[in-house]
């Protein structure tokens, strides 16, 4: 029997419930959050990369090199359209100033045992905003790894 194979679109809620939440981080180092910001709906594009930073280690006298894996980090980026719809029209430039570390969550996949809620801790990277046409207005924010703890790179398949 044929079957069709089933992606997870983005329009068809193969991404939702995407969160960027304010951190306070205390003198101890812990973590608390603040105001969530979902930005699901204003969402433009969103874009998460493994970051694997590496080191040659290899004998002096040795004439082949020997990369090592040394640490895992990640840059998330995302872009959401400006809205005038009584709402704040540019929500991630008003997180940025509100914190320096944030929490970021997001589900890929809508459907069960496909569905994958990750969650990370970043520092708030370069923010830019503009228009590229006619069209729609769009902000696009940064974020880079922090060390929260590897239990705070969540991701939890469901």
């Amino acid at each position: 029997m044929p079957a069709i194979k089933q992606y997870a679109i983005v329009a068809k809620g193969g991404l939702s419930a995407v969160v960027i939440t304010p951190q306070s981080v205390a003198a101890n180092g812990t973590v608390t959050d603040g105001t969530p910001i979902t930005i699901t709906t204003v969402l433009a594009s969103i874009q998460h990369e493994l970051v694997t930073e590496k080191k040659e280690v290899s004998a002096i006298t040795s004439a082949r090199t020997n990369t090592v894996n040394v640490a895992d980090g990640f840059t998330w980026s995302c872009s959401v359209i400006t809205v005038d719809n009584g709402s704040d029209p540019e929500p991630l430039e008003t997180a940025l100033f509100s914190a320096d570390v944030f929490k970021i969550s997001w589900q890929v996949g809508s459907k069960t045992g496909s569905r994958k809620v990750r969650t990370i801790y970043a520092s708030r990277g370069n923010y830019s905003d503009g228009a590229q046409d006619k069209a729609e207005m769009m902000g696009t924010l940064t974020f880079d790894a922090v060390d929260a703890g590897a239990d705070t790179y969540v991701r939890a398949l469901t």
